[in-house]
């Protein structure tokens, strides 16, 4: 049991950071790229590669997709 405690406090210290970040990302270069692909490339590159960050539900992916992978292959 202390071993289990004592793995849940060192991952608490590794993952304070995150836990607590209240940054706020650039995508600035992302949306370039995008702009430039659609002006200059086909519109099937543009459709392909396309890419927008603001579509990513970031509260769903860290509860059901990063913290499932976490609890499934790291805490085993």
């Amino acid at each position: 049991m202390n071993r289990k405690i004592g793995l849940m406090m060192r991952l608490i210290e590794i993952y304070r950071p995150y836990l607590f970040f209240e940054g706020v990302f650039d995508d600035m270069n992302t949306e370039r790229l995008r702009n430039s692909v659609r002006e200059n490339g086909s519109t099937s590159d543009a459709n392909i590669f396309y890419f927008d960050s603001k579509w990513i539900n970031w509260d769903y992916y860290l509860r059901e997709i990063h913290l499932v992978g976490l609890v499934t292959y790291v805490f085993k």
